[in-house]
């Protein structure tokens, strides 16, 4: 859990288990069949009737939208797993490819973080900056936007990396690619075959380590750059008694 915004995230879960036990409560009989309906994929009533409202969809919408950024950046974290472990062995897959395959999803997972944020400063926009509160939201929000734009833009633009075109090419890995086929080659003598595949094992574990502190590194900014932004974005939030504005 992000130090700075575990606040923020237990004032939201407090919010809305109130507000769920205030609307299930009274039927919680109902609520108790259509639990076990859908866990259980049994026939019948998978919705409570009667408990929808303003209020509970839009806490609904704020509380997915979080969890969809923390989400994310777990994803992030996952892959400094996912890099360090080849669990593929005697498989059609290749080392070269899986680290591959790991830093290319990675990057994909960069791009739809920075999405997500984008979309719940919209989000924060469209419900809270209205009327009187208009200016004193948007001298916090448009900054982010600008701040989390240049953040992400700066990380591909450092990299050489471009993400969510039609393909993603580094010329490394492309490298390592073309010595594990050359190694796999038949025709090769075992001398020679094993000077290569030797040759590919240094390189691979050089790469692997380089991707590795690539992620690593940009993660723990990642991290600082959440930090920030759920700080900033309290005050827009959260009232005064420590509870999530409602603006409906």
């Amino acid at each position: 859990m992000l130090k700075n915004s575990k606040k923020f995230l237990s004032i939201l879960a407090r919010t809305t288990d109130e507000h769920i036990n205030s609307v299930l409560v009274p039927k919680k009989d109902e609520a108790i069949d259509v639990l076990m309906n859908r866990l259980l994929n049994l026939a019948g009533q998978k919705i409570v009737a009667g408990v929808s409202s303003p209020k509970g969809q839009f806490l609904a919408r704020l509380t997915m939208s979080v969890y969809e950024i923390y989400g994310m950046y777990e994803s992030l974290l996952d892959s400094e797993v996912y890099i360090c472990r080849f669990p593929y062995s005697k498989t059609r897959i290749t080392k070269s490819r899986h680290l591959q395959h790991v830093f290319a999803n990675y990057l994909n997972n960069v791009y739809i973080l920075k999405e997500r944020l984008k979309n719940f400063l919209k989000l924060l926009e469209d419900v809270y900056a209205v009327n009187e509160q208009r200016k004193n939201v948007k001298r916090i929000t448009q900054p982010l936007f600008t701040s989390n734009s240049r953040f992400f833009d700066d990380f591909v633009s450092v990299r050489g990396i471009h993400v969510h075109t039609e393909s993603y090419s580094d010329s490394e890995l492309d490298r390592l690619g073309v010595i594990e086929n050359f190694v796999s080659d038949g025709r090769l003598e075992l001398e020679t075959r094993q000077h290569w595949k030797t040759y590919f094992e240094t390189q691979f574990k050089n790469i692997r380590k380089e991707k590795t502190e690539v992620i690593s590194t940009n993660n723990k900014n990642v991290q600082n750059l959440l930090e920030d932004f759920f700080t900033k974005i309290y005050s827009i939030v959260i009232d005064e008694d420590e509870y999530v504005r409602i603006p409906i």
